[in-house]
Formats: C-alpha cells, structure tokens, sequence
C-alpha cells in the first residue's frame, strides 16, 4: 500500500549495507539515498521522463540496462509499479548479484505475483516463464503501516511442478512449510559460518541481519 513504510525499510537496510561493496540505486523520485562518506561506492540515478521541454526519456528499465555494463554488487530499484519499470528484471536477477527493489501486493506472496505479471507484459513471456526469473530471490518482505508484517523466502524453482518454492517463514526465520525445513536447515548453517568469519559478511549477511533486526522491531 501507499505510505506503508517500503522505502522507510529500504533505507534503513542501505544504511548498514557494507561500505566496501557497490551498488546502484536507481529510482523515480529522490526517496532512496546514502551518505557519500560512509558508501562511497554507491551510485545513484534518477529517471528521466520526456515533457513539453525536452524528449529526453530515461526509464527506469534502460537505466538498469545500462548499469548491466557496471560490476556493481547490488542493484536497488525504486518502486515497481507497471510493465516499462519491469522490463529489465530478468536480466538483473539473472547476473547473480543482489538485488532490492520493492512494489504494491496485499501480501508478500502476492506482491511477487504481481511483479511477474508486470514482467508478463513487458517482455511477452508467459506467467510460469516471468515467475521463474524471480526464483533466485530470497527473502520477500510485506510491510504495512510502518511495521513488518510477515516474510517469505523463495527457495528457487520447482521443475517438477513448474511453480516457485516460497514459503511463509515464522517468527524464528524459518520456512512454515515442512517441504522447506532441510532447505532452512542448511541456510542456518552457512549463515553462522559466514558470521564466525566477519571478514566476509557478504550482502546476503546484511540483509538478512537487518531484516531480522527491523522484525524485532515491528
């Protein structure tokens, strides 16, 4: 919903995202921003829609086209909310870095659903072909009136039932769905191995500790 705190939770996960690490924040309006001293490696690009003075014309698409070009670690998108923002999607999720963005849903699940139709139409593929490119997410978040309400985390693509695996997780992070349990098992692990070892928190770590930090928040 409008005024539901996305790009509140947005910008608090950007503040603690590595200062060693690039990203590229690429959004409408200046709502998503960091301090140039402390992420220095951070780039930021406005869109630029043609007027009555110039037909100039930048959307958010073709800038995330362009930044394709760039060895940037994270891609931030502002807000998704038609097929033109959507169209570069599949190419971004698919580099393998990470990727945020947020967008409208009256629940996570259908949030990404959402967002699948929106790459549905702007590139023609079917729904199953748009959904799958959203199988190398993580963890899907619904925010309502400033607090978190639940999250989700996408365990990839089932290619027997040609359908994403995403699950509901419960107040500890894990999945609610018994299909998932070993799937959370072994994320648990490499997480706490990761963070035995600080010197290499990667962006996953980020995310998922201030995800964590904003629910015992909410």
């Amino acid at each position: 919903a409008n005024a539901s705190g996305k790009t509140t939770g947005v910008n608090a996960l950007l503040e603690e995202y590595p200062s060693d690490k690039s990203a590229l924040i690429i959004q409408e309006t200046d709502e998503l921003f960091v301090e140039q001293e402390t992420h220095p490696m951070v780039n930021v690009q406005h869109t630029v829609e043609d007027n009555s003075e110039s037909a100039v014309n930048h959307t958010l698409a073709e800038l995330a086209n362009v930044g394709l070009m760039d060895d940037d670690d994270m891609f931030v998108l502002g807000e998704v909310k038609s097929g033109v923002d959507a169209a570069a999607l599949p190419a971004i999720i698919a580099t393998g870095s990470q990727v945020m963005l947020t967008g409208h849903g009256n629940d996570e699940i259908e949030g990404i659903y959402k967002l699948a139709d929106y790459v549905k139409q702007a590139t023609g593929y079917s729904m199953e072909q748009s959904l799958k490119f959203f199988a190398g997410l993580d963890l899907v978040c619904y925010i309502e009136k400033y607090k978190l309400k639940s999250m989700s985390r996408v365990y990839g693509w089932d290619y027997q039932n040609e359908c994403l695996k995403i699950s509901k997780l419960d107040e500890n992070g894990n999945a609610i769905d018994e299909r998932y349990k070993d799937d959370d098992a072994k994320i648990n692990q490499q997480m706490e191995e990761r963070l035995n070892n600080q010197s290499d928190q990667s962006a996953d770590d980020f995310i998922m500790l201030t995800m964590d930090e904003l629910e015992k928040g909410a």
